[in-house]
């Protein structure tokens, strides 16, 4: 099952404060546009995968437009699949994780909540979220 895909089923949402590596360490050569929810598909390093392993979540919402390596905003992912949804669910506040373009490490993030939500993400639930991002709000408002 896919994130792409529209069956209205349980799935999840993981808000994040990211940051991209700087060019100069090893990060992208270009900054990252967020200008429309889920096409900016980036991999993660989840706690417990080492190496290279990763799973896809692509970015619902973001604090920022336009993010420059070596930059941060917070931001909201979406599993793509529900390959590792199991791993997903274990995470917890403060957990970190790698984001992966192709085998590089293009960025960190600390996971700031998880929360339950559905496909297809409702309207409710990316508004909520994209007011968290935008906010200091630790968690998103209640429905």
């Amino acid at each position: 099952m896919s994130a792409d895909d529209h069956p209205s089923e349980q799935w999840l949402a993981i808000g994040l404060d990211l940051t991209l590596v700087p060019t100069a360490d090893g990060g992208r050569q270009t900054p990252v546009l967020f200008t429309e929810p889920l096409r900016y598909r980036p991999n993660w390093g989840l706690p417990g995968m080492t190496g290279t392993d990763q799973t896809g979540a692509p970015l619902l919402c973001s604090s920022a437009a336009t993010l420059a390596p070596g930059d941060s905003a917070r931001a909201v992912i979406i599993p793509l699949t529900d390959a590792h949804m199991t791993e997903w669910r274990l995470l917890n506040e403060g957990d970190r994780l790698r984001m992966f373009e192709g085998p590089r490490v293009c960025g960190h993030a600390v996971v700031r909540w998880t929360e339950n939500t559905s496909l297809p993400i409702p309207g409710t639930d990316k508004d909520r979220f994209t007011i968290w991002a935008n906010s200091s709000d630790d968690r998103p408002r209640p429905a």
